[in-house]
């Protein structure tokens, strides 16, 4: 996995550990300094399930795609992660020209109107005018962007769009292109993320000494024990007061 950040504060770097712990202290493995950014704020750790996004207890809540995180969130490529005033990228590096074999494919929106809707990728999709996401460019209302299944994996394709008006493919301008896994497209105040299943990929393999999924301690556990409490303090003050009325 590739890390950027989003405003060029430090050099991209590349992560191929299991674990990667992040904050402002200098013991943590990327270090990242600005307001909201706690001395050990998260940690990305390889799960079973994928990439999981830890929040250390303490720390302020991290964003992810914009929506908070208290605790824990499975994360994959594509996303972006507000970390106090700080916003990385976690991107899948393309090591390997070589032609993907891909057996399924979604585009997700990750910002913009859009965000949060996903569609299938079978022979082509198509966003834009007359279609089912469109893309609504005031300046451009006929543009639309095209994803296109070839032999050698999944293309873009832009049409109709005004050459003032600049659509990129990982932080690049461009008009057409080879997509690969993770990749983000950018246009105007839209953000898709292209989800493809490699038939060469294999899963990340599984620590014996890890086996909680994510789901399994999900949740605002602070908030749900305090209310726990709370319902058996009440109880006891009824119970103790009926007790004495009688």
């Amino acid at each position: 996995m590739r890390i950027e950040f989003a405003h060029a504060e430090l050099p991209a770097r590349d992560w191929n550990s299991r674990e990667l712990r992040i904050g402002s202290a200098a013991d943590n493995d990327l270090t990242i300094s600005g307001p909201g950014v706690a001395e050990h704020h998260l940690r990305l750790l390889h799960d079973e399930r994928g990439l999981v996004l830890l929040v250390i207890e303490g720390a302020g809540r991290v964003y992810v795609n914009a929506r908070p995180v208290r605790e824990r969130a499975l994360v994959r490529a594509g996303d972006s992660l507000g970390i106090g005033d700080v916003v990385l990228r976690l991107i899948k590096p393309d090591t390997d020209d070589t032609p993907q074999t891909i057996d399924s494919a979604s585009m997700r929106a990750v910002a913009g109107p859009l965000s949060g809707r996903a569609q299938a990728i079978h022979e082509r999709l198509e966003i834009g005018p007359s279609q089912a996401w469109p893309l609504g460019l005031g300046h451009a209302p006929k543009a639309s962007l095209s994803i296109i299944r070839r032999d050698d994996g999944m293309h873009l394709q832009v049409q109709n769009l005004p050459e003032t008006f600049m659509v990129s493919l990982n932080g690049i301008p461009t008009r057409e292109g080879r997509l690969h896994d993770g990749d983000q497209i950018n246009i105007g105040p839209h953000r898709f993320i292209l989800d493809a299943c490699d038939a060469a990929d294999s899963p990340v393999a599984e620590d014996p000494l890890d086996r909680n999924l994510p789901e399994d301690s999900a949740g605002p556990r602070r908030e749900v024990w305090w209310l726990i409490v709370t319902a058996a303090v009440l109880a006891l003050l009824i119970a103790t007061l009926l007790f004495v009325h009688l």
